[in-house]
């Protein structure tokens, strides 16, 4: 039973990220040298979807604690952050993390994330391309 509620919840986050999709003309006005500002929405009950540069966040909040579905970009983790306490029981607790792919806009905030996180969900190639470029990174250095 638990792990049906567990896919339902995913589920649900995941089509939340649907409908937070930015247009592709959103997508492509969005500068790196923006104001890096997030708007937190509720999208019904306890679904929320933040809205960030580069893309959005899916969130569901529940009993156990937050359900997030990407992390945005590195830039704006402290903001991050403070949106997902203002969610969240004190201290914040993050259920799971949910890795939709490796793009920057998507992962670059797992550092901050996947520390307060439980469970980092991902798909094995997101994995896979993840340490690549972390490797890559390390090697410039």
């Amino acid at each position: 039973m638990k792990n049906k509620t567990i896919i339902q919840a995913i589920l649900s986050s995941l089509l939340v990220c649907l409908f937070c999709l930015p247009t592709s003309s959103q997508a492509k006005a969005q500068k790196v040298d923006e104001e890096l500002s997030l708007a937190l929405k509720n999208v019904s009950g306890n679904v929320y979807c933040l809205e960030g540069p580069g893309g959005n966040v899916g969130i569901l909040k529940t009993d156990e604690g937050l359900l997030v579905v990407d992390s945005l970009i590195h830039q704006v983790e402290d903001a991050f952050l403070k949106q997902l306490t203002a969610l969240s029981t004190t201290p914040l607790k993050i259920k799971y993390l949910i890795n939709t792919h490796y793009h920057g806009d998507h992962t670059d905030g797992d550092e901050a994330i996947g520390k307060i996180a439980e469970t980092i969900i991902m798909h094995s190639n997101c994995k896979t391309s993840l340490i690549k470029r972390l490797k890559e990174k390390v090697a410039e250095n």
